[in-house]
């Protein structure tokens, strides 16, 4: 059975690993862990996350093999 590419809102945090309000709050501020909020559909009330997009917007942070380089990364 084919998985979605389409999660909704409590699917899309799961994914993303952050609480539910936490991502409805980023759709208001447009920022999320300090990066702009990744994009949403929104079909009537239904909102909807494409996983290629959730999986984009991951990529924008730093891979960090331990907290020496996450705290270097911190400075920048």
């Amino acid at each position: 059975m084919n998985k979605s590419p389409y999660l909704n809102s409590k699917e899309a945090a799961a994914y993303i690993k952050c609480s539910e309000i936490t991502l409805r709050i980023s759709r208001c501020t447009g920022i999320l862990y300090g990066k702009k909020s990744p994009t949403y559909r929104k079909c009537g009330k239904t909102i909807i996350y494409e996983s290629e997009i959730l999986n984009e917007w991951l990529k924008g942070f730093s891979l960090i093999s331990n907290t020496s380089q996450y705290k270097s990364e911190a400075k920048l």
